[in-house]
């Protein structure tokens, strides 16, 4: 089954429709330098979860949008980001800092989940002894592995943390750690933060601001009722930045798993700028408006 088939009529909006395939070809680009990579590499392990993830959240969130659906979209498009965000920054910081403790976070967090499902009268019955016993020791080996000192009793082990940045102290770092690169990467992470993720964290959390006219309008219909609708300008907002983050992650992802497609990328960013021109195309003033009529 083609996957496009499951796409709904908004996707015919020709605005949408193009920013939308800009995501679909940078993917088509990451899938096609994928088949040659070498699966038993450390890092085209690791990385190409990395793309597995983001390109089914894509996909999802241009489905949602397709069907008319942007408001669920959002969260997604929340989670799109932070995938960006953490994945980047694991790219470009030093290893010891951040990807080392990032896989040793692993089976701390399962320890953590572990231990409280254990604590839980109902769940306990269903668990076993010695499956917590397994987690707590990988657990306690990975946290002596973060913390040579480490001497806390078993209860202590998921009071660390691989990292103690935020996201946005995260996408800070990582653009200081860009900003003398002469290629996609330079793109500033801290301003998609800045502008959306806490607009799209209101929906998660349900705050007053997912109730607010920044998401929904209210409309009369000929008969006269009045019904609530999404504001419709976000499907398109959200696609075309949703494009240009596909891009730079796709360019990212494979050059840590030294599977360089700039090139291509470059031309899908071209058509990227094409349609953003497109939208946003500054009115014309009163004299080239009136030189254009005569």
């Amino acid at each position: 089954m083609n996957a496009d088939a499951a796409f709904g009529p908004v996707m015919q909006e020709p605005t949408i429709k193009s920013f939308a395939e800009i995501s679909a070809e940078a993917f088509r680009i990451y899938n096609e330098a994928l088949r040659g990579a070498d699966r038993n590499d450390p890092l085209v392990y690791l990385y190409s979860r990395f793309g597995f993830l983001s390109e089914s959240v894509s996909w999802s969130i241009r489905s949602l949008v397709s069907w008319n659906r942007v408001l669920p979209a959002m969260p997604l498009a929340r989670v799109r980001l932070e995938q960006i965000i953490i994945t980047s920054y694991l790219i470009f910081e030093d290893v010891e800092i951040a990807l080392k403790p990032y896989l040793r976070q692993f089976p701390i967090d399962q320890f953590r989940n572990t231990r409280e499902a254990m604590s839980n009268a109902t769940l306990r019955p269903h668990l076993s002894d010695e499956v917590h016993a397994q987690v707590t020791a990988a657990a306690q080996a990975a946290r002596k592995q973060m913390d040579p000192t480490f001497a806390g009793p078993p209860e202590s082990i998921a009071t660390k943390k691989w990292t103690n940045l935020d996201l946005l102290s995260m996408a800070r770092r990582r653009d200081q750690l860009t900003t003398t690169l002469r290629n996609a990467s330079r793109f500033p992470l801290e301003n998609s933060y800045t502008a959306f993720y806490r607009d799209f964290s209101a929906l998660v959390h349900t705050s007053s601001m997912a109730v607010s006219p920044e998401f929904l309008v209210d409309v009369r219909l000929p008969d006269g009722r009045i019904v609530t609708v999404q504001d419709p300008v976000w499907n398109r907002n959200l696609v075309m930045v949703l494009s240009t983050w596909d891009i730079l992650h796709v360019f990212e992802l494979l050059r840590a798993m030294e599977l360089d497609r700039e090139e291509k990328l470059k031309e899908l960013n071209s058509r990227w700028v094409e349609q953003r021109d497109l939208v946003f195309r500054p009115s014309p003033g009163p004299e080239k408006s009136a030189a254009s009529g005569a």
